[in-house]
């Protein structure tokens, strides 16, 4: 399964104007998709994919190929009676391997093979498939939909868009395959170039790509990329409507970015208070907001939910009485560390 982005389109033009781009641009009653209607966004309506693509992606189509390959071949004299000269063959060999980064097309497939090949698949059926792929790669850079929509000039991602949401305002959101669908959101722009256009997009994978451009006649008029872990955290939650801790994060006590609840350290208690003991020298950058760091004199740190008595310094010169239990950093916050599965967080 792909990583899904949320895609957030937000369109600033009078509301006549707005629904008409929408009933332009959205999957219509006859589209494949399970949502239809205004507030969707149908990418076939904006760059259309041409239609001999729509083949699969796969060991068949591979298979097609080496037998188309084979029949067009001016050395192969046992199969295909229609063959290409050297030139024209090289040429779309050269185009092949310059797509395939994961093997090679054969051009001169033995009769053995052939014979292997066409088992379970009929010899015409692979032939025509491969001939298909072929001829999209010469009119269209690619062999099926998958190597075309992935493309940086074309959709960007694998699918066409899904989920989509609409409230009736002046914005609509969708989510996509693996990638935002960049190149799609300039089109749309240029199309209608009197209107300006934000788009923002998170992975659901939070430490990926997220941000906003806003466009306008096609070009970007404004781009907002997060430059640190916090804001890149508190944007890609943000759009897709849920906290960090929902995550498993929460802020530090430096506010420079969120650590994880998940980190464990060992339970001790000193000065008659609980507290997380780490051999390592910890700082407020890793430590959970609201809590306090103490240093020991005998090394070491320790993340306390009350202050202690501390000396000069700050460092607690008891001695902890170490537990032996490890605790992770969301049921000590919680003070639930005692009694771990009845915690929800």
């Amino acid at each position: 399964m792909p990583n899904h982005v949320i895609n957030r389109l937000t369109f600033d033009c009078p509301e006549d104007r707005l629904k008409q781009i929408l009933s332009e641009i959205c999957y219509d009653k006859n589209s494949d998709s399970d949502q239809k209607g205004i507030g969707t966004i149908d990418f076939n309506k904006i760059t259309p994919m041409p239609e001999s693509l729509n083949i699969e992606c796969g060991s068949n189509t591979d298979d097609g190929i080496n037998l188309y390959l084979t029949s067009i071949n001016p050395s192969v004299d046992y199969f295909g009676t229609e063959k290409l000269d050297r030139k024209q063959l090289n040429r779309i060999d050269e185009k092949l391997h310059k797509l395939n980064r994961y093997g090679s097309y054969e051009t001169h497939l033995s009769p053995d093979k052939i014979k292997a090949m066409t088992k379970y698949n009929s010899a015409d059926e692979l032939f025509q498939l491969g001939k298909t792929a072929v001829e999209n790669l010469l009119n269209y850079g690619a062999l099926t939909w998958y190597d075309w929509r992935n493309r940086a000039d074309t959709w960007n991602t694998k699918w066409n868009s899904y989920d989509s949401e609409y409230d009736g305002g002046n914005e609509i959101r969708f989510q996509t395959a693996w990638d935002a669908p960049y190149p799609i959101i300039e089109k749309l722009s240029k199309m209608y170039s009197d209107v300006t256009i934000t788009h923002e997009w998170a992975n659901e994978d939070i430490w990926q790509s997220c941000g906003s451009r806003t466009y306008l006649g096609g070009e970007i008029i404004d781009e907002i990329i997060p430059e640190t872990d916090k804001e890149q955290i508190e944007t890609a939650t943000s759009l897709w409507g849920c906290e960090p801790i929902d995550y498993g994060l929460i802020e530090n006590a430096s506010g420079s970015s969120y650590i994880s609840i998940d980190e464990e350290y060992e339970l001790v208690n000193i000065c008659g208070k609980p507290a997380l003991f780490s051999v390592k020298k910890l700082a407020d950058s890793d430590i959970p907001k609201g809590t306090n760091l103490y240093h020991l004199k005998s090394g070491g740190s320790l993340i306390m939910r009350e202050e202690p008595d501390v000396e000069r310094g700050g460092k607690v010169a008891d001695v902890p009485d170490f537990t032996g239990m490890y605790v992770d950093l969301g049921h000590f916050i919680y003070d639930d560390y005692e009694n771990t599965e009845d915690l929800s967080y």
